[in-house]
């Protein structure tokens, strides 16, 4: 397994002869939401050739991250040297490579990349001219870059939540019937709390003024007892 790690990586370091025809494909959905998750499919086409080992050089706009890069399939074997596995985040570049022990004589799924879309535009995925993909003769036969171009639109969720922010916030204008029907209530609470007060007070009154006659009249009886 050593061994053969250490032959794919001296064959993608010093191979220099090309002959053009294999190339890298590549699929992901057409759209995605800010948040979403994209996963972009590459596969290697040998174009009739037979292919054993590729290194995919790659560079993606910063609408979206890539989180992690994940062979195909179990029977792959990834070249742990760093100049084969490397991801720089500043500049959106991506370095992978692997080989397939059995080789690739047709269309063959190579690698699963996911990115988090990050925000509103055109997220695009593009195979740069330093990829590689080697056929038994150690010859370089990658043909040609390819790329993928994914629309990430505004998640609809924060948009129904700022075009309903406004409607919730009242004018000066759109509160003032509120404020005065709220007055006219007051005011007429405030007249029937005055005229039950009134009314308490002259029933009072003559209450009073009943009881003061009964005392003189109960004082004259006596009296004249």
């Amino acid at each position: 397994m050593r061994f053969l790690k250490f032959t794919l990586a001296v064959f993608l370091l010093v191979n220099v002869n090309v002959a053009f025809a294999a190339t890298f494909e590549l699929s992901a959905p057409k759209k995605a939401l800010e948040g979403d998750m994209i996963m972009v499919k590459v596969s290697v086409n040998p174009q009739g050739d037979f292919v054993y080992t590729a290194k995919l050089s790659a560079k993606y706009s910063p609408e979206a991250e890539l989180l992690k890069v994940l062979p195909a399939s179990n029977e792959y074997i990834q070249l742990s040297d760093p100049e084969f596995q490397k991801h720089d985040t500043k500049n959106n570049t991506l370095v992978y490579a692997a080989g397939l022990p059995g080789g690739m004589k047709s269309k063959t799924d190579f690698a699963i990349l996911t990115f988090k879309a990050l925000r509103e535009g055109k997220f695009v995925f593009e195979v740069t001219p330093e990829s590689m993909i080697l056929n038994p003769a150690h010859k370089n036969v990658f043909r040609a870059t390819s790329s993928v171009t994914v629309v990430i639109d505004k998640n609809e969720k924060t948009k129904e939540q700022a075009s309903s922010t406004p409607s919730t916030i009242k004018t000066d204008q759109e509160d003032v019937p509120e404020k005065q029907d709220r007055k006219e209530k007051e005011t007429k609470s405030t007249g029937v709390t005055n005229f039950s007060l009134r009314n308490t007070l002259l029933i009072l009154s003559a209450s009073f003024a009943l009881l003061a006659f009964l005392f003189f009249v109960y004082g004259k009886v006596k009296a004249k007892r």
